[in-house]
């Protein structure tokens, strides 16, 4: 099917402005990585990075060199697991000894019963 002018015009506004608010939500990130590989002196620099002029894997050495980020991740591994069993062992339980209308509302998920 062809396709008029004026859905021709929308469409290239249409990518214009999503390409836009795509660049918009991934600056972040590109930031971070960006000043993450800098040095010190190049991220201290005002404006904006979309690359590092000078890489430097320095920030990387400091924080795996210490000793605490094994023991917090270590943490998040455990709170992760550890809450994914307990959460659906309640679940679990809870539909065993309940109604499928409490089940639904306790476990986050609605159960229709005809």
């Amino acid at each position: 099917m062809k396709r008029s002018s004026g859905e021709k015009i929308f469409n290239f506004f249409n990518i214009l402005f999503l390409a836009f608010v795509g660049l918009i939500c991934l600056y972040p990130f590109i930031y971070t990585l960006t000043i993450s590989l800098s040095t010190a002196a190049e991220a201290s620099r005002e404006g904006f990075h979309f690359y590092p002029r000078e890489i430097s894997f320095t920030s990387y050495k400091m924080v795996l060199s210490n000793p605490n980020i094994v023991t917090g991740y270590v943490n998040t591994i455990i709170r992760t697991v550890l809450g994914t069993f307990l959460r659906l062992q309640h679940c679990d339980n809870v539909s065993l000894n309940r109604a499928p209308e409490v089940v639904g509302s306790l476990c986050g998920t609605h159960v229709n019963t005809f």
